[in-house]
């Protein structure tokens, strides 16, 4: 385990990824029919394990692994035209039931990451969303938070909701589409 993922499993204890998904198969499939649904129009091309490549790489990294994220949604112009100015959507889909510490560190990751949805077109995150995640709260969402990383959730009654911080930026239920506002300050506070 990284160092930086031994700090997060320790601002994270006993928080974990939600629902009753026994594997990422089963989770990704039901992020995949909820975006196909597209109940409000939000959402176009979908691309599934998008590979990519690290901006940065520290000194001691394995530098033969490459990001590979599991989703990344293209916002349809009525998202945008709603509000949404965050781009492309990009998910990090987990099983129910595992630490929280590691997956934000692998986030951070690939918030450090260009993604090649068609050959020779690279994007790059203003967010990475995590899956199932609902909101942790303590250290470890404001960790999340700054460092851009969100999180998604399913429900029957509200679709999709993404959430930045403990601030909702987009739910297909109750149409809310807003900027995220954690993560914008930089330098001394």
């Amino acid at each position: 385990m990284s160092e930086v993922a031994s700090i997060f499993e320790r601002l994270s204890r006993n928080m974990e990824t939600h629902g009753d998904f026994a594997s990422e198969e089963d989770a990704t499939a039901a992020v995949l029919r909820v975006l196909r649904e597209n109940r409000k129009g939000w959402f176009g091309s979908i691309y599934r394990e998008v590979r990519g490549a690290y901006r940065r790489i520290a000194p001691g990294t394995d530098v033969t692994k490459t990001p590979r994220i599991d989703l990344v949604v293209m916002p349809s112009q009525v998202l945008m035209d709603a509000g949404w100015q965050v781009g492309p959507i990009f998910i990090e889909v987990k099983r129910s039931g595992l630490k929280l510490g590691p997956v934000v560190s692998q986030c951070m990751d690939y918030s450090n990451a260009v993604f090649e949805i068609k050959p020779g077109f690279w994007i790059e995150p203003q967010w990475v969303f995590c899956f199932p995640v609902g909101n942790p709260g303590g250290p470890i969402a404001s960790v999340m938070a700054q460092n851009r990383i969100g999180m998604a959730v399913i429900s029957k009654w509200s679709g999709l909701r993404l959430s930045a911080g403990s601030e909702c930026v987009l739910n297909e239920e109750h149409e809310t589409v807003r900027v995220p506002k954690p993560g914008r300050k930089v330098g001394s506070r």
